[in-house]
């Protein structure tokens, strides 16, 4: 078993065949109504946290599997609280980009990790930051980023003006977000 952590809210654990079989799952058989599942997804937890690898239980989790050519990976999400979510409408036309809202920078650290390419510009407001990402989205990152906090496709300079208007950008808290782009 690989237990490797990716941030403090998200851990990917890839399993063998043959560790799945000593855990009373496979990969074809994984279903949440399932008992021996669910005692499995215990069991693999409570190891993680024997590892040492520390990992805020303090709301929900989302749990995904991927199969590998033997085995399994299993990546283990915490959420944060739906009311730490705010709600941006979007507007349309012109250069495409995402917004990424939540009142917790920590929220927009772990979904700004779903966007490793474009440029990427921080700002706040009254205690609400906002991450924008330039070029378009596949609907898996934008759902798996969703999971940590508001998100928004955005369009054209009317939008980013707006934005601007309203919002104090924050070039120096980009620390910790992977940056491809200039900022």
């Amino acid at each position: 078993m690989k237990i490797e952590p990716v941030n403090e809210y998200r851990v990917e654990i890839e399993l063998a065949d043959s560790e799945m079989a000593e855990l009373g799952i496979s990969y074809e058989g994984l279903d949440w109504k399932d008992v021996e599942t669910r005692r499995a997804l215990w069991n693999i937890l409570n190891m993680v946290r024997e590892s040492g690898i520390e990992l805020s239980f303090s709301g929900k989790v989302l749990i995904e599997a991927g199969k590998l050519k033997n085995g399994c990976r299993l990546s283990f999400t915490v959420l944060p609280p739906k009311n730490d979510r705010v709600c941006v409408r979007p507007i349309i036309k012109g250069e495409a980009f995402t917004a990424l809202v939540s009142r917790d920078k920590k929220n927009i650290d772990a979904a700004a990790s779903f966007f490793e390419n474009g440029e990427k510009r921080l700002y706040e407001k009254d205690g609400a930051f906002v991450l924008t990402v330039s070029g378009e989205r596949g609907d898996d990152d934008l759902l798996r980023a969703s999971e940590f906090c508001q998100v928004a496709r955005l369009q054209g300079p009317v939008a980013r003006a707006i934005l601007e208007e309203h919002f104090v950008r924050l070039d120096r808290l980009l620390t910790g977000i992977a940056d491809t782009g200039r900022t």
